[in-house]
């Protein structure tokens, strides 16, 4: 009678491989990776090793009033960015100066830092001093542009001429302080239908 052939013992094969195939340790188990547990960030940017973070970071440009402008905040850390006046930026660590106490508290410098860390994508050093504000801010800079365009709108008032007829042949005066310029949107982009 026929003999099958011999049949090797598959058991036995592996634990006799293992030891001579120590290259290929990292193949056999993929357990590893995923119980790495690798989780975002937190929105502000603290942690992170790996490239990601840094890639989607950005930089301050050195426009603190834009900054305060553009910021997500509101109430008394909307105040503190728009009062603010940058003293010195070094990267992401910005010294400002508010000019009233109420507005270096605590609570409302850290709303502050949260919402620089999540605009920039990283974790941010912010120090505040109180005193006299010299330099340009948010809310300095909004008044200029809205007695500009007060100025620009009694200047074209004045200039228009049936308004310069009512002045000049019935002895019309223009109220003072009566003029208010038009608000006009901003966003001209947007399509009304």
């Amino acid at each position: 009678a026929p003999m099958p052939p011999p049949v090797a013992a598959p058991a036995a094969a592996p634990d006799r491989v293992a030891p001579a195939s120590v290259d290929d340790v990292p193949d056999i188990g993929p357990e590893p990776p995923p119980d790495m547990g690798h989780e975002p960030p937190p929105d502000f940017g603290q942690a992170g090793d790996g490239a990601a973070p840094a890639a989607r970071a950005r930089e301050f440009d050195g426009d603190w009033p834009a900054l305060a402008r553009q910021l997500a905040v509101s109430g008394i850390a909307r105040e503190f960015m728009q009062q603010s006046e940058l003293v010195a930026a070094n990267g992401l660590e910005f010294t400002v100066r508010v000019p009233i106490r109420a507005l270096a508290a605590a609570a409302t410098v850290a709303r502050a830092r949260a919402a620089l860390a999540e605009h920039f994508g990283a974790e941010v050093r912010l120090t505040v001093e109180t005193g006299k504000v010299q330099g340009p801010t948010a809310v300095a800079i909004a008044r200029e542009v809205d007695e500009q365009r007060l100025a620009r709108a009694q200047a074209d008032i004045e200039a228009d001429p049936f308004v310069r007829t009512l002045i000049d042949d019935f002895k019309g005066a223009i109220v003072p302080g009566s003029i208010r310029p038009l608000d006009r949107p901003r966003d001209t982009g947007e399509s009304h239908a």
